[in-house]
């Protein structure tokens, strides 16, 4: 039996080092050679608080690894310390003694799940919320982008009025869409590729944030609800609308009336005095009704939307929190308490 002996103390000797070499070396070095730190100065912030439910999660936020043991979603702690190497070096010489051999597979990555998009990769993120997307022109796609969605990113720019966007393709329907521009608000970003990003851990980033956008949709359909009580609301927020379509509708015909000639010179002048003419009595009656809106406001006392009665919304946020360890790695729990809303009233 002394070759049994020969491998018993060579299984020991193969899982000391495989076990005990990245404690070691994270030790000596740091955070020197990982990809995640790249960019910027960590600062380890200790037990950060959870983030609030149902707000943006957006910006560049840095990936820390070491959290990962607690967050591990198959509810195990990952090996860390001698102790844990001891226990896996016992375990795979009890193995050699049952004249067992496992080899373990590597965990699949994200990058072997879901390919890297086109192009050049300087960011990569998950939406946060259900995000307004635009065309490369700055035209609005009808649909917005869904929480959730991986996006990788090409550029970032600035809107007209100073807001951030990001120029990124989107994974969806097994494909990467044609570049859009997406508010980086909405996106919780990483820099760098997906390289070394496992695919567990992808995935357990997306399902957050589709509840975190399912949660926060919730609690504007509330807030909604409670401003609606207003009678002039939902009629001020109409007519709002309507006078932004009008005038993107106006923008697009004079930029075509001054590229054409002759009858079709007349012919979109004709029309575009037709829009110029209901977007003026639209904005008369958005005007008029304002004051009203306002004055009812006053009047009354603020109602304010009770998430907590709400059966729909607690049940989003048990989700939420439930899902919350398995993405501890990703430091959203530095999320700033931002609520992003895509339609407002004119007073708010």
């Amino acid at each position: 039996m002394a070759w049994l002996k020969y491998f018993v103390a060579f299984a020991i000797g193969i899982a000391a080092i495989y076990f005990l070499a990245p404690i070691v070396s994270e030790r000596i070095s740091g955070n020197a050679n990982d990809p995640f730190f790249t960019e910027g100065d960590w600062e380890d912030a200790g037990e950060a608080p959870k983030p609030p439910p149902g707000v943006s999660l957006g910006g560049l936020r840095k990936i820390d690894i070491s959290r990962r043991s607690a967050a591990a979603s198959d509810g195990g702690p990952a090996p860390d310390g001698a102790a844990e190497a001891g226990a896996a070096a016992r375990t795979a010489a009890a193995e050699v003694e049952q004249e067992v051999i496992i080899i373990d597979e590597p965990p699949p990555m994200s990058l072997d799940e879901i390919p890297q998009s086109p192009g050049e990769v300087v960011r990569w993120g998950v939406l946060s919320l259900n995000a307004p997307a635009y065309r490369k022109d700055g035209t609005r796609l009808e649909t917005p982008a869904p929480g959730g969605t991986l996006v990788e990113i090409s550029k970032l720019t600035f809107s007209s009025k100073g807001e951030e966007l990001a120029l990124c393709r989107a994974w969806g329907d097994g494909e990467w869409t044609a570049p859009v521009l997406i508010p980086t608000a909405s996106i919780a970003m990483f820099a760098g590729t997906r390289a070394g990003v496992l695919a567990e851990d992808l995935r357990s980033l997306m399902e957050y944030c589709r509840i975190n956008a399912a949660l926060s949709a919730r609690k504007a359909t509330l807030e909604r609800e409670a401003a609606d009580a207003n009678p002039y609301a939902a009629e001020i927020r109409r007519l709002a609308a309507e006078n932004k379509s009008l005038s993107a509708k106006a923008a697009d015909l004079r930029k075509r009336r001054d590229a054409a000639s002759g009858a079709v010179r007349a012919a979109l002048a004709d029309e575009l005095r037709a829009i110029v003419a209901k977007s003026t009595s639209v904005s008369a009656e958005l005007k008029d009704k304002i004051p009203r809106y306002e004055k009812w406001k006053a009047d009354h006392p603020v109602v304010v939307a009770d998430t907590s009665s709400d059966p729909e919304w607690m049940e989003l946020k048990a989700r939420l929190d439930a899902a919350a360890p398995a993405v501890e790695m990703f430091g959203l729990a530095d999320a700033p308490a931002r609520v992003y809303r895509e339609e407002e009233l004119p007073d708010e």
